[in-house]
């Protein structure tokens, strides 16, 4: 078979080999998510029995190809592509962040970072360290073993970087593997550059996004087949800001140059370049592609399994002979001392567990940290002891943050978002900030002073001054309706502090001390004129709270992986004061005081689990209740001093009578489907029942023990855009006065937490 394949490449004018077979030389393009198709392609050409002999990459094409020069087969890196690591790792996300350093969640849509010194802003859109800390992982062994010499790994390798200084490609064919791979995949103004020698390194794609000129000047094999995921117009006319920018800069030119030993296979993928959640998709097409391209060409006939078996035994020789990733030592430059002492503390906690993973847990966690900008890891292989040094470049983060952000629904509860923070990173690390909100629906200022101290036990501690206003109007006014009068006015101030450490990386225990005043004015009829009074009850007392809080989930509005735990236990002491219409005299006000001490316990679990490679996504959720509160003066007093249960997008904005209690139970399951990469429907349905319902009796508000269970369910139509989610739902609220509600929205509704919500 193999003589047969020489004579049929003769024919074609190819050079003989000294070999019994063909050398065949890859070359693989950039492409962003799309170049996930090179994994395909790359079990393609085992499946035909086809030993690759060089492998040249760009962008994308670099990274799957450093992968599989370095030993790893096309099943393992399939894995790796379909986890969710892989996607966080390209969206700059990771497992372990200190969640006490940021637990509040916020409507954010945007963000800008700059230094107040020199006007520089942050020029890249996710942090590199996750996918930085994995190439080192995972190529660091293979870089050690071949001794900065592409030539000596499993596959000779050569990837491509972009010069933007001098204009022109690189070719990379030594020194750090991994941090050639990472300058090759810098895509601007998403990564960051790669630095070397003075230079700043970005993308290959940038000026060679198709490196058919470096195999043949490299290596110059009997056959090249190219791997060639090409930007096309679709991206160019999506409003995606980042694949135009890819369409304007990235060049895709291909010069065959008359070369009559280059077969190009070019996979069909409806699949956007920063599409992450479509990869597996793509592998998938560029397996079927290129297998049906080396069929009817003919190029299957090069392959032979039992040459490949002998090919995959050396590679399995080459993957013992690896060394393990284990660090041995840990320096950080680039910080004032203050400052170095400061990342030290954090990074040599815990190292008694497993040294190694104990570091990259810690340097997550300090990667996470507010005054902390970039981190770049770099390692160093030392024959002596068998292990890594590790070397951490650190910067501070930018001064300023200004935040944008807001909820913009089709009905009157939308608002704007705003925030303005000052961080200081000196011997104790300071942050100021203000937020303000503002719609017709919920208005809310908020200023806090945080200091962080990471001794042995780290902690933090917030003053904080917060004022919010909710306006519920009687009924969900749509595009095509009248706004609706206000019934409800919801308003509660708090000053405080919160000293806060962490209960492992994605928890926070905290403790909360409060002076609170509330103030609701409501109606007693829902068919009221807007000339009549309302009635006025006022709250002021303090609040100490104990809280424990989990957070794992990868989106706070519509999560599709992870969970979220939290327990809070209450004690409120105060007086409450209120004025209401007398009921026997009509025109006259009664004034009403009292005394309240009680305590509340709250806690709230969900979890998701993925099926059919996370197409279908279940989640579970459970809510808990526990209060000796007393009534307040009215029904609708009552209720609004009540704890709402509002696990739905629209719950959140409406004031439900039947979804309210001092003491409840609730229970509720999601189910996600993933329709395409970017388009999830999501299913749910919620049963809620109240342990003491509250009902309007012909003396004012009473408790019934007895109460029916209510249910809420909804269905929504989600995409998730770089520019925020955008979301069409339709929800049914059992017994309420407008059961059915349908919206359209974009962005976060996220309001900022208080003591009685």
């Amino acid at each position: 078979m193999a003589f047969l394949s020489l004579v049929a490449f003769e024919g074609f004018g190819l050079k003989a080999s000294a070999q019994d077979r063909p050398t065949v030389g890859v070359v693989l393009s950039g492409g962003g998510a799309r170049g996930a198709a090179h994994v395909g392609f790359f079990r393609a050409l085992e499946e035909a029995g086809i030993q690759v002999d060089y492998i040249v990459g760009s962008s994308t094409g670099a990274l799957v190809g450093a992968y599989y020069a370095a030993g790893w087969t096309p099943e393992e890196m399939t894995k790796v592509v379909e986890s969710r690591d892989f996607s966080d790792r390209l969206k700059g996300r990771h497992a372990h962040s200190l969640l006490f350093k940021n637990d509040q969640v916020s409507p954010v849509l945007f963000d800008i970072r700059f230094s107040g010194n020199d006007g520089r802003f942050r020029s890249n859109l996710v942090s590199s360290l996750p996918l930085e800390w994995s190439l080192l992982e995972e190529l660091g062994p293979a870089e050690a073993l071949c001794r900065n010499d592409f030539d000596q790994l499993l596959i000779p390798f050569r990837c491509v970087g972009s010069d933007v200084l001098a204009k022109k490609d690189t070719v990379f064919r030594s020194g750090s593997l991994v941090r050639s791979v990472r300058a090759s995949i810098s895509f601007p103004f998403y990564l960051p550059p790669v630095w070397m020698d003075g230079r700043p390194f970005y993308d290959g794609g940038l000026y060679n996004n198709v490196p058919l000129d470096v195999m043949m000047q490299e290596f110059d094999p009997d056959i090249i087949l190219v791997s060639a995921i090409q930007s096309g117009t679709v991206d160019f006319e999506s409003d995606d800001l980042l694949s135009q920018l890819e369409a304007l800069i990235v060049r895709d030119q291909l010069e065959m140059n008359e070369a009559k030993n280059v077969w190009v296979i070019q996979p069909d993928l409806p699949v956007g370049t920063f599409d992450f959640e479509g990869m597996s998709h793509a592998i998938q097409v560029g397996f079927d592609d290129s297998g049906k391209y080396l069929k009817n060409s003919g190029l299957d006939s090069i392959g032979s399994s039992e040459l490949f078996n002998g090919w995959n035994e050396i590679r399995r020789r080459f993957r013992e002979d690896l060394p393990p990733f284990s660090i041995d030592s840990c320096r950080v430059s680039g910080l004032e001392p203050s400052q170095t002492a400061y990342a030290e503390r954090f990074l040599v906690g815990g190292l008694d567990d497993g040294r190694t993973q104990a570091l990259k847990r810690n340097l997550f966690l300090l990667d996470s940290d507010d005054h902390i900008g970039r981190i770049t890891p770099q390692t160093h292989w030392d024959s002596l002891t068998g292990m890594f040094d590790l070397q951490l470049d650190v910067q501070t983060e930018r001064e300023l943050f200004f935040e944008v952000g807001g909820s913009l629904p089709s009905n009157t509860s939308g608002f704007g978002f705003a925030s303005l923070s000052y961080n200081r990173f000196s011997r104790i690390p300071l942050k100021i900030e203000g937020a303000l909100a503002r719609g017709p629906f919920y208005n809310s200022t908020h200023a806090d002073l945080r200091f962080d101290f990471h001794q042995r036990l780290p902690f933090a501690i917030d003053l904080f001054f917060s004022n919010n206003q909710f306006n519920f109007r009687r009924s969900s006014s749509t595009f095509f309706e009248d706004i609706q009068p206000i019934f409800l006015t919801s308003r509660e101030r708090e000053t405080g502090v919160v000293i806060s450490t962490p209960a492992g990386s994605n928890g926070v225990l905290k403790g909360k001390f409060t002076d609170l005043w509330t103030q609701d004015q409501s109606y007693g009829d829902w068919l009221f004129d807007p000339i009549d009074t309302a009635d006025v009850e006022d709250f002021r007392g303090r609040v100490g709270e104990l809280q424990w809080m989990f957070e794992d989930r990868d989106d706070v509005q519509f999560p599709t992986s992870g969970g979220f735990a939290n327990i809070r236990i209450q004690r409120f002491h105060g007086e409450s004061s209120a004025v209401i219409a007398d009921a026997q005299n009509l025109g006259s006000r009664d004034s009403l005081q009292r005394s309240h001490e009680f305590f509340r316990f709250r806690a709230i679990g969900e979890s998701r689990f993925g099926f059919w490679n996370r197409r279908l996504v279940l989640g579970l959720r459970g809510e808990l209740c526990l209060s000796d509160e007393r009534l307040r003066s009215t029904y609708r007093a009552s209720l609004a001093q009540a704890v709402g249960f509002q696990p739905m997008l629209g719950s959140k904005v409406l004031f439900l009578d039947s979804f309210r209690a001092y003491n409840f139970i609730a229970l509720g399951t999601s189910l996600d489907v993933s329709l395409s990469p970017n388009l999830m429907l999501k299913l749910e349905a919620h049963g809620f029942q109240a342990l003491e319902g509250i009902y309007d009796a012909e003396k004012g508000p009473g408790f019934r023990s007895q109460t029916p269970a209510r249910w809420m369910s909804g269905l929504h139509l989600v995409s998730k855009l770089p520019i925020g989610p955008i979301s069409v739902g339709l929800e049914y609220y059992e017994k309420e006065r407008t059961p059915w509600i349908f919206e359209v929205h974009w962005g976060y509704r996220l309001f900022r937490g208080s003591s009685r919500r």
